[in-house]
């Protein structure tokens, strides 16, 4: 069984890859308590986390590592000026 108000729209809802207005229409009909929509919806989300896991982890490219731990260390220490 399917919903017609958001068939097709699960997995990107689950995402979080929808324009703000369409994720809250879904929001919107998700409260609204249709059955099939939360079902849909939870399963999308069980295969979001599950994609996420099979992606190996990534680490940034030596120079980006050095900028960015720069940036961290310029943010702890309170500095919120641009870091080269």
């Amino acid at each position: 069984m399917t919903c017609p108000i958001i068939d097709g729209w699960y997995e990107l809802y689950a995402l979080g890859a929808l324009e703000a207005s369409e994720g809250a229409r879904i929001d919107a009909h998700l409260l609204a308590g249709c059955p099939v929509c939360h079902r849909e919806v939870e399963q999308a989300r069980r295969l979001v986390a599950q994609l996420a896991c099979l992606s190996p982890p990534a680490a940034p490219a030596g120079r980006l590592r050095l900028r960015l731990a720069a940036r961290v260390a310029a943010l702890s220490r309170g500095a919120h000026g641009s870091v080269n």
